[in-house]
């Protein structure tokens, strides 16, 4: 039941006489205790109002990363595999391992993929490069095709850590092309593949499995790599087959294409 307004003018003035009354004990009144002690004990509030805490569960990935809707958070590489807990809140996100609290960083919106890190948690590229799972990626990639194995040194070269998840993805899917076509038709698969990626600098494993559905049902012609289109004189828009339609200077138009 709220207070009327003389009610709180008379508990306002029971507590001004209550903390100006000297305390037995301190000897000095509750108020003057509190100016000359507590007082310069007190801290500013918060700049933003108290989060409520969503908690989940993640494993930190070789790469030094959670993945948390879509976005990937960085946590210190020497808990690499093992299990840790999440807080999620509006604003922030921070990481534990049971009490304590490895990290906090910036919540982000943006669901696409973005990477949010500390540099301070990844191990310098020198030693990055040389750990278990670099390691296997390389050798794994160096089974299955040398110019797989080229691309992973290169994408290592320039960013260990960064790429540990591409590089997976590639290795996966060429050792999946390779179990389920062989070594022969395999090895052309992906070295078309690869020199596609390469050529247009997109290096995505989505790519890189549409690359090789392309290359299986492609079937190179005896003509593909002769066959030149020349612009008829006069007539930009029609074409011939150059050497076809030379063959037979009656009938220049005989091998049109549409």
């Amino acid at each position: 039941m709220p207070i009327c307004a003389p009610g709180q003018r008379v508990a306002r003035e029971c507590v001004e006489r209550i903390n100006s009354r000297p305390h037995s004990r301190f000897g000095i009144s509750r108020r003057e205790r509190f100016e000359r002690v507590e007082k310069a004990a007190l801290k500013p509030f918060p700049a933003v109002q108290f989060d409520v805490g969503e908690w989940k569960d993640a494993k930190l990935h070789p790469d030094c990363y959670i993945q948390l809707e879509s976005v990937y958070y960085s946590a210190p590489h020497i808990h690499r595999g093992k299990r840790l807990r999440v807080k999620v809140t509006e604003h922030h996100l921070e990481i534990f391992l049971e009490l304590e609290r490895l990290a906090i960083h910036p919540r982000c919106r943006h669901r696409d993929g973005r990477r949010i890190k500390i540099d301070a948690h990844f191990a310098p590229a020198s030693e990055a490069y040389y750990e278990a799972t670099p390691q296997k990626l390389l050798s794994q990639s160096r089974f299955i095709h040398a110019e797989l194995h080229r691309l992973v040194v290169d994408l290592f070269n320039a960013d260990v850590y960064g790429n540990i998840r591409r590089v997976q993805g590639l290795v996966r899917s060429a050792a999946k092309e390779l179990q389920t076509h062989g070594r022969e038709r395999a090895s052309v698969h992906l070295e078309a593949a690869i020199t596609q990626m390469r050529h247009f600098d997109k290096v995505r494993v989505p790519y890189f499995q549409m690359l090789l559905t392309q290359a299986r049902h492609h079937k190179p012609g005896p003509t593909d790599a002769t066959r030149e289109i020349v612009r008829l004189p006069g007539n930009p828009m029609l074409r011939y087959v150059r050497g076809v339609a030379a063959a037979d200077p009656a009938h220049p138009h005989q091998e049109k294409l549409k």
